[in-house]
């Protein structure tokens, strides 16, 4: 048997890199950390720490001991998450995660209905560009935009809708400019596909991996862009010179162990009626 406390030096040793250092992260003093390792080690029969001159790192079995002890440390996270939620319902912060575009020009315009329904309820709303993992806890819900890759059955996945793409200059544009297009690392996405069809082999005026600052040199004159409705049609200078000329289907992803009455089931229903709505 062993200390499952004792289990989190796996886990804190390599951020510390010393005794001093780890006593400071446990508050208690270096001999106590020293003796809990060495428990450790007894308890499971094998060497998992490296100490040298008040230095301490993980040997290679501590190694390979530390994956599991990072998803012990998930799950723990997610009991907690879970419990208070049940405890607290309806209030608790809840974490969404969501793509730039969608974060600033879809979600938090409406944050203001979820908290008038649930004034007990906050948000952490992260931007990412890149997914994250709602399994391991790195957000109680994920907002993807596209087709989803790393589902399992431990998650609810619900299609919200579609956004729509649709091509944008300045108001004052008449009808001569070029193109600017996303950069070259985003050539695999619909809307850098589109605007590489309409160049036909020629130069764009500019490339950025970012649709704001697209929107942006376009309201300036920059040349026209391929953006999302929901932004195109909001920043001023810009005009749509056309119908919506495709659209990209948007996906939530929540944690099942979250519950039905909890603060983050109550954010994922503002959710839907959000993408419920025209955009």
């Amino acid at each position: 048997m062993f200390a499952w406390d004792d289990l989190k030096l796996l886990s804190l040793v390599d951020g510390a890199r010393s005794l001093k250092g780890l006593g400071e992260t446990l508050n208690v003093d270096p001999t106590t950390v020293s003796r809990r390792m060495s428990s450790l080690e007894s308890s499971l029969g094998l060497s998992l720490f490296r100490r040298s001159h008040g230095a301490v790192g993980l040997t290679e079995e501590g190694r390979q001991l530390l994956p599991h002890v990072l998803r012990m440390e998930h799950a723990g996270a997610a009991i907690g998450r879970v419990a208070g939620n049940l405890r607290d319902a309806p209030g608790g912060v809840v974490r969404i995660s969501a793509p730039p575009t969608i974060s600033r020009h879809v979600l938090a315009p409406r944050l203001g209905d979820l908290f008038q329904r649930s004034p007990k309820v906050s948000v952490d709303l992260e931007m990412q560009p890149a997914n994250v993992g709602v399994e391991t806890w790195e957000a109680d819900i994920a907002v993807r935009v596209g087709p989803l890759n790393d589902i399992s059955d431990r998650l609810l996945i619900r299609k919200l809708g579609t956004i729509d793409y649709a091509v944008f200059a300045s108001d004052k544009d008449t009808g001569s400019s070029g193109w600017i297009a996303y950069s070259e690392q985003y050539a695999h996405l619909p809307e850098a596909k589109w605007v590489e069809q309409a160049l036909k082999g020629q130069r764009p005026a500019l490339r950025s991996n970012d649709p704001e600052l697209l929107a942006i040199a376009s309201a300036a004159g920059a040349g026209k862009s391929v953006l999302p409705v929901s932004l195109g049609s909001r920043h001023p200078g810009l005009r749509q010179t056309g119908e919506v000329v495709f659209n990209r289907e948007v996906w939530s992803l929540r944690n099942k162990e979250t519950g039905e009455f909890s603060s983050i089931a109550l954010a994922y229903e503002w959710l839907l009626g959000v993408f419920a709505q025209p955009l």
